[in-house]
């Protein structure tokens, strides 16, 4: 079990790298790079969520999720307009994976 454990910290921590250094080489704000070091803690996220962990206005926070969308980091995770919930489903991926 200690062994599937590293496995899956390795993992996350190779997932972490690759989308940091690509967010970076595309020159992504900085609110998506910080919003992207929260999504793997909490990798289900509100955009109004996403307001509060960063402590900035609702508009950079939308922007920094709708930015970690377009690069397939998030998805939408329900069909509402409304208080939409986004997940980052290859760290939950990861996660449950045995």
């Amino acid at each position: 079990q200690a062994r599937e454990a590293g496995v899956k910290v390795k993992r996350l921590q190779d997932l972490h790298q690759s989308w940091h250094d690509h967010l970076t080489a595309s020159r992504a704000p900085v609110s998506a790079l910080r919003l992207l070091e929260y999504l793997f803690v909490q990798p289900v996220i509100t955009i109004r969520a996403a307001e509060d962990l960063l402590h900035v206005a609702y508009h950079t926070a939308q922007a920094a999720v709708e930015r970690l969308v377009q690069e397939g980091m998030l998805s939408p995770a329900n069909g509402k307009r409304r208080n939409v919930v986004f997940v980052a489903h290859a760290v939950l991926d990861i996660a449950s994976s045995r």
